[in-house]
């Protein structure tokens, strides 16, 4: 677990870990000046708050068949282009592991694999994956490590590509406005050549543009459906029920 922010001792951003085990009591060091903090981390960042340095506490979390990133300050913290990250990993566990769109309303991806059947859906209103049919699937357990540590890659680790160093957790600091995608892109981009290649980052985004084309909509499952598509696909519309008469 990572704390998002900057150390009150030295200054360092992105520095902050939380230390666990019965000795640690959740106490909070940097890895940058060394020095830890007697509090626990939730009381760590309370008080950072009122001095006005804002903490975010992220950590990609594994539990064997699901996968889900939590982000938590003292406040709600909503996920930067969320749809947008869940459409390009999921698209990049597609062309990886030969899988197909999974057309339910969480969306996701699903496929038979040479090590049993996949069925990984989104989590509802999260980042992450989570296996919905096949509980002993080994495939699934395979898949999920590799989506693991892509996340890891995204928002934990910090992420560098040739010269360029952007940090921990920078899709995280964008607004998420449609003025910074382009910066998003670029970010999921460089993780995926850090996770894989170049060549294979850039066939991820040739998928999504084919994608783009389907009569299906099968962009639109790569994330889940919004409230508001299923709104418009489930809901008969004003009128619907006087027409038909009650059932």
């Amino acid at each position: 677990m990572r704390l998002m922010g900057k150390c009150p001792l030295c200054g360092a951003e992105d520095s902050l870990i939380v230390l666990s085990g019965e000795q640690a009591r959740d106490r909070v060091k940097c890895e940058k000046c060394g020095q830890e903090q007697s509090t626990s981390w939730g009381e760590f960042m309370r008080a950072e708050e009122r001095r006005g340095n804002k903490l975010v506490v992220v950590e990609v979390s594994n539990w064997g068949l699901q996968v889900e990133l939590f982000v938590l300050g003292t406040k709600t913290v909503e996920i930067p282009h969320r749809r947008l990250i869940a459409e390009v990993l999921n698209a990049a566990l597609m062309l990886r592991f030969g899988l197909e769109v999974c057309f339910a309303a969480e969306g996701g991806v699903q496929g038979f694999l040479t090590d049993g059947p996949v069925e990984l859906r989104n989590l509802y209103d999260k980042l992450g994956l989570s296996e919905s049919e096949y509980r002993d699937s080994k495939a699934s357990i395979r898949i999920l490590r590799w989506y693991e540590k892509l996340l890891r890659l995204l928002f934990e680790d910090d992420l560098k590509f040739g010269r360029r160093r952007y940090g921990r957790a920078a899709i995280l600091k964008l607004s998420g406005e449609p003025k910074d995608t382009s910066d998003a892109l670029i970010l999921l981009w460089v993780a995926l050549a850090r996770q894989e290649s170049k060549v294979f980052a850039n066939l991820v985004f040739q998928e999504l543009k084919e994608m783009e084309k389907s009569l299906l909509g099968m962009k639109r499952f790569l994330a889940g459906l919004s409230d508001e598509d299923i709104s418009r696909t489930f809901v008969p519309p004003p009128g619907m029920k006087e027409l038909f008469g009650e059932a």
